[in-house]
């Protein structure tokens, strides 16, 4: 058996996946230590692996709380593009040395490191200390390709040999765009001239296709995968994240078991950028229509306006408990939430709010699974929320695209991906 660093940090969507796939590792025999943010430890601590803290603190704890104010200033205008690029510099590029030198002495024992996309520094250990490292991306469409175009919703590509070529020009000019927008790669190649380690240009935005595999914790019934993508590609299924012997509170089962089935309103890690104007759209939505509601906020704090005193509201519960006692759900896009939601068969609508969160929505409603409301009014909720309840295809598509899913097991298929790698050399893609 071997020993496998398991590490990333960010949103809940970018650290729950791995979790799973470490869960999966421990069971089959491999110790794992999962280097993750402080401000995830406390949900982790029934997890078959051993804890270590990352060297910075970005966790949804920090994002949204001690840095609730940059979220309210910067806003979600084009994806939150500045939002996106000040979490770049302050969850990775201001904490380079801090990141690496917490992955360091956890390598030195390591056979594989397996690495969230952008936490650039795991790659290093592995590099110096020459065993295979594999990037679980929670992004993808952002993986280039000739075949697709890069937008914030899924488009239909240029056709035949010119289309190709104009596909190719768009993700040049797309990347470029990036680095301007992080502005990443002088600080990150100096850090590996220090190291000793060989010049890589545009490492933040390459990483991905750098290791010896690259993941992507979606279906191929959500996401086929273009043909020119690397044989090194591997699309697991969707990975969701359950808690270990977790079951419904009494008092939440207690308010599903008094009613109708609800609609199941959530949003995820993303809420913190305008939770109280999103749940009080949903609840007066809801209340307009003569229909029950839960309401997983994330933070007590979120629990103002018209969710105070209202019954169904909740910091959190697991998503696979209620789920299967709810008639729809509203949600944020998030991959993880989409998989999951996905995965249970009900119909969604979407409010998504980040660039990424945009392209799933988009791609969830273009399989007629669900609805998107991108620019939120009280008229186009009541609309879509009332669609959403009464349309007849949403809820057989929905129902279609869950028995797609259901013989895929994301975490085993990323455990299998994780173990075939072993005793490879990491590859380097300049």
């Amino acid at each position: 058996m071997a020993r496998i660093l398991v590490t990333s940090a960010g949103y809940r969507g970018d650290v729950f996946p791995f979790v799973s796939v470490a869960r999966e590792l421990a069971a089959r025999g491999h110790e794992v230590d999962l280097v993750v943010p402080s401000g995830f430890h406390d949900a982790l601590v029934d997890e078959p692996v051993t804890l270590h803290p990352l060297g910075v603190e970005f966790s949804p704890r920090e994002l949204f709380g001690v840095h609730r104010d940059v979220w309210e200033q910067y806003g979600t205008r084009l994806g939150a593009a500045r939002a996106t690029r000040w979490m770049v510099r302050t969850g990775l590029l201001d904490h380079i040395d801090a990141i690496y030198d917490s992955l360091a002495p956890v390598a030195e024992h390591a056979d594989l490191v397996l690495t969230h996309h952008v936490l650039v520094p795991a790659r290093w250990t592995a590099e110096l200390h020459d065993i295979p490292w594999v990037t679980l991306d929670v992004v993808p469409s952002l993986v280039p390709s000739e075949e697709r175009l890069p937008a914030m919703r899924p488009v239909p590509a240029l056709p035949g040999r010119i289309g190709r070529m104009a596909n190719r020009s768009a993700w040049a000019g797309s990347r470029r765009v990036m680095e301007l927008v992080f502005s990443a790669d002088g600080p990150l190649r100096q850090r590996r001239r220090s190291l000793g380690l060989p010049e890589v240009r545009h490492e933040l935005l390459t990483n991905a296709l750098s290791g010896a595999l690259l993941l992507l914790p979606v279906s191929p019934a959500w996401f086929p995968p273009p043909s020119d993508w690397p044989l090194t590609t591997v699309l697991t299924g969707f990975i969701p994240w359950e808690q270990p012997e977790s079951s419904l509170p009494d008092d939440v089962r207690g308010y599903l078991d008094d009613g109708d089935p609800p609609v199941l309103v959530t949003l995820g890690t993303s809420a913190a950028t305008n939770a109280t104007e999103a749940f009080g759209l949903m609840a007066t939505t809801l209340d307009d229509l003569g229909v029950r509601g839960v309401f997983l906020v994330g933070d007590e704090s979120e629990i103002t306006g018209p969710l105070r005193d209202r019954p169904g509201v909740w910091p959190f519960v697991p998503l696979h408990l209620v789920l299967p006692r709810c008639r729809a759900v509203v949600h944020s896009a998030s991959l993880g939430t989409t998989g999951t939601v996905l995965a249970s068969g009900l119909p969604s609508l979407a409010t998504p709010l980040l660039f990424d969160q945009i392209w799933n929505a988009y791609r969830t409603a273009q399989l007629g699974a669900g609805l998107v409301l991108r620019t939120p009014s009280r008229k186009r909720a009541l609309a879509l929320v009332a669609r959403l309840l009464t349309d007849h295809a949403l809820e057989h598509n929905a129902r279609s695209l869950a028995a797609r899913l259901a013989g895929e097991h994301g975490a085993a298929r990323a455990a299998d991906a994780v173990e075939s790698a072993l005793g490879q050399r990491g590859r380097t893609s300049r």
